[in-house]
């Protein structure tokens, strides 16, 4: 309901501001194995109404195999004002220019594909109000961008560039009201113009190839409402329900409801819940049709992909100091989109389905003020088809913090990943030249730094050395492209 088109799963990024009178600044700087160098500066200030944040950063690596380099550069900003008591506006502003290189499958340097060169801008306009029965926001965003994707090799032997420009924008009006005692009705409607263009540029057989610009327009209205029985202290109950409805300009009209229940009682609580994501066919099937199709439409005939996920679960909580959840939960996908190429023309159908079942438990414990411990496995006990991609059978990790001799502190964490399918998720079955298994993994991590301040300065620091793969565990997570061995950093932090 919340997040619309796409919203199989959802990273809620919430991005930094100064909330406190004064000003902040941090720079961090870091080198370690491969040439790796990574260096930030940022700063915040506040005064009166008039809040900014500004951030830089850059990443950059030779890579642990040849022609494996890249390179992340990121820029942003915020600016906001408390126009009164109630209303506010800000202004959000980021952008990325990266590359990476592909080294080839491991043994096979000259199947390498080139460079892929990516840059994006989005900027994000908001007006928000808080009263003391109702706030909402109105959102006007752009974003625009270009990925490069040079001298990919064909398997004729000739090389070639692709060209990829995309151009997104909209408007997201939301309004949550609480007009009685422990309800909430949420309410909003979005409106999304989805574009862009893809121009390819052979040097053989043909001449350059461009498909015009194509856009997309979703407008999606949704509404939800959620109530408290009882109180807190004591047995309480919170359903709520909701329903996301999706008009496409090129596709047929899907709805996007959700269900949900919350009993609890002291330290413990059980949830229960269901949702549908949808996933509307993007621009690029309309790219493909006409680049490599003969420019049929069968695309016109396709369906949104849809999810139907089931989750319940457990909670109990002991003091500050301890938090377990368990959770289990299916997953049912439909209509997956599929290349078919046979019988010709290739082009995208809907007839992949999956189902994914499982488990998964998490445990946080604090037993001390300087020590936590965390740790959180998962059990996938049913995979439909059997060779589902990006679906291990078993994945857990842990970890802790520890503080010791005051200014000292270690963090170490533990990851575990069981055999798995990679693949192309396109290719009819999963199957075909496309798939393959890669191994299980262990990978050790751990960082220990000093923190120290210098009062005079009013600066406090770290000093840090961090190594990853420290067992140097052999691995992979695409077949044929091995991830490094142990590595290591050295760096600083300062904040003023």
């Amino acid at each position: 309901v919340l997040f619309g088109n796409g919203a199989y799963g959802v990273v809620n990024l919430v991005t930094k501001r100064q909330t406190e009178e004064g000003f902040y600044t941090a720079v961090r700087a870091g080198y370690g194995s491969y040439s790796t160098f990574i260096e930030g500066v940022e700063h915040g200030g506040k005064v009166g109404d008039t809040d900014y944040y500004v951030l830089q950063s850059f990443r950059s690596s030779s890579g642990h195999r040849d022609f494996s380099s890249g390179e992340l550069q990121e820029y942003f900003a915020r600016v906001g004002h408390q126009i009164n008591g109630s209303w506010s506006m800000s202004l959000t502003a980021n952008a990325t220019d990266n590359f990476t290189e592909d080294p080839g499958p491991e043994g096979n340097p000259a199947a390498r594909q080139g460079t892929y060169r990516s840059n994006d801008e989005m900027t994000v306009v908001t007006l928000a109000h808080q009263h003391a029965s109702a706030r909402g926001t109105l959102k006007l965003y752009w974003n625009r961008g270009t990925g490069d994707w040079q001298d990919q090799r064909d398997p004729a032997g000739f090389y070639y560039d692709t060209t990829t420009d995309w151009d997104n924008y909209g408007a997201r009006l939301q309004e949550i009201v609480t007009p009685w005692k422990h309800g909430e009705i949420l309410g909003g409607i979005d409106l999304d113009f989805i574009g862009g263009k893809v121009t390819v540029d052979r040097d053989a057989p043909r001449a350059d190839s461009t498909v015009p610009r194509e856009t997309f327009r979703i407008l999606s209205p949704y509404a939800a409402l959620s109530q408290l029985v009882g109180e807190k202290s004591g047995w309480y109950a919170i359903p709520s329900a909701g329903v996301r409805w999706f008009s496409h300009s090129d596709f047929d009209a899907e709805r996007g409801p959700q269900a949900g229940l919350v009993v609890g009682c002291g330290r413990t609580e059980f949830h229960a819940s269901y949702a549908r994501g949808v996933n509307y066919p993007g621009v690029y099937v309309v790219t493909n049709s006409n680049l490599f199709w003969g420019g049929n439409t069968r695309w016109k005939n396709l369906d949104a992909e849809t999810v139907d996920h089931y989750e319940a679960g457990l909670s109990h909580t002991i003091g500050k100091a301890f938090r377990a959840d368990v959770t289990g939960f299916t997953d049912n996908g439909k209509n997956r989109m599929i290349l078919v190429t046979s019988p010709a023309p290739p082009r995208y159908e809907n007839i992949g389905d999956f189902t994914i079942e499982g488990v998964e438990a998490t445990v946080t414990w604090a037993p001390l003020d300087v020590l936590s411990f965390f740790a959180g496995v998962t059990h996938l006990f049913r995979q439909s088809p059997s060779n589902l991609p990006y679906a291990p059978n078993w994945s857990a990790s842990a970890g802790l913090n520890y503080r010791f001799l005051r200014n000292f502190k270690l963090s170490t964490d533990f990851l575990y990943v069981d055999n798995q399918y990679t693949a192309n998720n396109r290719t009819a079955d999963y199957g075909g030249s496309s798939i393959a298994a890669v191994s299980a993994y262990f990978l050790v991590n751990a960082k220990l730094g000093w923190e120290f301040s210098l009062k005079a300065l009013g600066t406090k620091g770290e000093i840090y050395v961090a190594g990853e793969n420290l067992t140097n565990e052999r691995y992979a997570v695409k077949k044929d492209y091995p991830m490094s061995g142990i590595t290591g950093m050295a760096g600083v932090t300062l904040k003023f």
